[in-house]
């Protein structure tokens, strides 16, 4: 019979306080979790899902078991390249990554998302999962793709647009040279021969010279509007360019711009000139008219040396200046209309425009635009 007893009192009232201050510190998590606005997902190694939030089953239209019973491979991959995703997310990196991809939903449909992945590793430093905070992007990918077919539909109307351009210069300088040019060109034979006749005709010599010399005045004047006219329709729409391509008409658009400047160029050019459609043609001629057009208002240079040259499937014009420069902003084609113009040209055609400029070293100008149309 036992003639005493021993026991041992261990106070566990911190064990219980700690337990308690779990559980609640449990509770918040899970409540922080619950109602958090971005879907919560964490995937094991082999890529089953170990934990997911209420937020993320919402998103794929999917109970909260239907989640756990998922995979990554059977969420990720419609729209986006699942295997290549699942190296970057799940591989040994060990790198926090942030990336957009398809999800897909339980009915089908697609839900872009933005992934937040982290590594997740036990106290050995084994990464054992991945934690996937999950934003919904659909609303902005939407966005996104409706800014894109407007800006392809802005594109479309404004290479219309320089169509139509082109083709109205054309029309009004055909026009002014058949109508206005070939009407100056009649007055001028009726003028001449009206001085022809005069000298038959008994006037009193003064009266007779003071009405000749007011025909050759008229004369003068005449073939004055005509060389304007001449002109005007060479700008609108230079022959030469249809006529003998595109290296003629820089080369002869050089020679007036020396004429009427006094600045030197130089230019160097193909020997056999590439087929180039009336797009490029003309987007190219126009654009080096801008080019120049800048080197004389604001370069003050002394030399202008101008190169085209086809290679590797495109076409380079490249417009260099020993002038003063321009400014940075200007460089960068945000401010001027003239850049802004060149721009836009060149992109239609999916070419581009590059700008250098460095005091004392003058402006150079380097565009390129693919020989043939690029598809997609």
């Amino acid at each position: 019979r036992p003639q005493f007893l021993q026991g041992l009192l261990l106070d566990t009232s911190e064990q219980k306080r700690s337990e308690e201050a779990l559980k609640e510190s449990e509770e918040r998590f899970r409540k922080i979790v619950d109602t958090a606005h971005e879907g919560i997902w964490v995937v094991d190694a082999s890529g089953r899902t170990s934990y997911a939030n209420h937020r993320l089953a919402q998103m794929l239209g999917m109970s909260l078991q239907e989640v756990l019973n998922l995979s990554f491979h059977q969420v990720v991959g419609q729209g986006t390249a699942s295997h290549g995703v699942q190296e970057t997310l799940l591989g040994e990196t060990g790198q926090h990554n942030t990336r957009e991809v398809a999800l897909r939903r339980k009915d089908g449909t697609v839900l872009w998302a933005l992934l937040a992945s982290s590594p997740l590793e036990n106290g050995a430093g084994q990464r054992v999962s991945t934690l996937h905070m999950v934003t919904e992007i659909s609303e902005r990918k939407k966005m996104e793709e409706q800014l894109r077919e407007y800006g392809e539909r802005l594109r479309l109307l404004a290479s219309h647009l320089e169509g139509v351009r082109e083709e109205e210069r054309t029309w009004i300088a055909r026009e002014i040279h058949d109508e206005l040019g070939q009407g100056l060109t009649g007055l001028k034979l009726d003028l001449a021969e009206l001085d022809r006749r005069l000298t038959r005709v008994e006037w009193p010599e003064q009266d007779k010279n003071a009405l000749k010399g007011r025909i050759q005045e008229m004369l003068h004047c005449v073939d004055g509007t005509i060389q304007r006219v001449r002109e005007i329709c060479t700008q609108l729409r230079p022959p030469i360019l249809d006529n003998l391509g595109l290296a003629a008409a820089i080369e002869w658009q050089l020679s007036e711009f020396e004429r009427k400047t006094g600045v030197s160029t130089r230019f160097h050019t193909w020997e056999v000139e590439p087929e180039l459609d009336m797009d490029r043609t003309t987007t190219l001629f126009r654009v080096f008219q801008e080019l120049l057009t800048n080197a004389a208002r604001h370069s003050g240079a002394s030399l202008v040396e101008v190169r085209l040259e086809a290679l590797h499937k495109e076409v380079m014009l490249e417009l260099r200046d020993n002038g003063c420069g321009i400014q940075g902003q200007a460089i960068s084609g945000r401010s001027g209309l003239g850049l802004l113009g060149i721009r836009e040209r060149v992109g239609l055609l999916g070419g581009s425009l590059e700008l250098g400029s460095a005091p004392g070293w003058g402006t150079r100008a380097l565009v390129r635009i693919p020989l043939a149309r690029q598809e997609g």
